[in-house]
């Protein structure tokens, strides 16, 4: 539920799953009957998944764009992911991954997994729902 208040210099927003009968009283003899918004919780949830954004994100998503985006999470820079998965190349490897220029290995996307706490299946197929 959702209660809210405007007026010219007071906006009151009341939140809750249940305001207190008090409050409410409280509400009605302060303010003007057409001052007063009261909302039933009616958002509807939908499945992320079920988007037109998350399609189109999915549709842009790389083994690139997905290591670049746990590095990033962790404040890593490309070289220190490079250094923790103990990457022959170093940070200019990195780079070439994730800039879609060069392939990625089975065995560099398990160090890559394993330092980056993830499954090895989210950097191979980064397209399927992890």
């Amino acid at each position: 539920m959702q209660v809210r208040v405007k007026t010219p210099r007071i906006e009151l927003a009341i939140l809750g799953d249940k305001v207190p009968e008090g409050i409410m009283n409280a509400v009605r003899l302060e303010f003007a009957p057409d001052e007063i918004e009261i909302r039933e919780d009616d958002d509807e949830l939908i499945d992320v998944r079920d988007t037109d954004w998350y399609r189109e994100e999915m549709e842009r998503l790389t083994t690139g764009s997905v290591i670049r985006t746990y590095r990033e999470n962790r404040g890593w820079s490309q070289a220190e992911l490079a250094r923790r998965a103990k990457l022959i190349g170093g940070r200019w490897y990195v780079y070439a991954i994730e800039s879609e220029r060069r392939g990625l290995g089975i065995r560099a996307a398990r160090r890559l997994a394993e330092v980056l706490d993830i499954p090895v299946g989210r950097i191979i197929d980064p397209k399927n729902d992890w």
